[in-house]
């Protein structure tokens, strides 16, 4: 007889139950959700983390030969209800080990395991699309696959508008501060 596996959906899940331990803000409610459709038009996103930047995981067993192009099938889309867009997505190598394991131990072998991966991103919808690292891929713990997310969610376009934003509220404040004082004897 032989041994069952795991399915992809089944580590998709256990991984995302893994990540909502990590970060107190995943544990809200639809901040951290494997395997749900409605959050892409037309496609399931295999893990969706709702951040500032939303950020999505597609994973694969190894030899994975199909996971960037499914990741960057995902890049630039409209998240449904919202008016963000996908601009950062990880491309998820899982070791064999992983699926051949008993499904009573896929948790502990989620957090003691070492994952290959890499990031797609890009600055917006016209900017071309970046893969980090350049060629290769990443390996780290899901600790380290976790830094990496909270990395990409800070993406160079959200400091940009939030450098904007500052400027504009400090102008704001020097100019209020110019008038209040503007009859003030010095």
């Amino acid at each position: 007889m032989s041994k069952l596996k795991n399915r992809e959906t089944s580590f998709n899940t256990k991984l995302a139950e893994v990540l909502k331990t990590k970060h107190p803000k995943w544990r809200e409610p639809d901040a951290v959700r494997a395997e749900s459709g409605g959050i892409l038009p037309g496609k399931t996103p295999d893990i969706f983390i709702n951040l500032i930047a939303p950020i999505i995981i597609e994973s694969e067993f190894m030899p994975a030969n199909s996971v960037e192009k499914d990741a960057i099938a995902r890049i630039n889309k409209k998240v449904a209800g919202s008016t963000k867009t996908i601009e950062q997505v990880i491309a998820l190598r899982i070791p064999q080990r992983i699926q051949n394991c008993a499904e009573i131990d896929l948790e502990k072998e989620i957090r003691a395991g070492k994952f290959e991966y890499c990031l797609f991103s890009v600055d917006d919808a016209h900017s071309p699309l970046q893969r980090w690292p350049e060629s290769g891929w990443l390996d780290g713990s899901v600790d380290d696959l976790v830094a990496l997310i909270e990395q990409a969610a800070i993406t160079e376009k959200l400091i940009r508008e939030s450098l904007a934003t500052l400027q504009g509220a400090v102008a704001g404040a020097a100019s209020q501060l110019v008038e209040a004082t503007r009859d003030c004897p010095e």
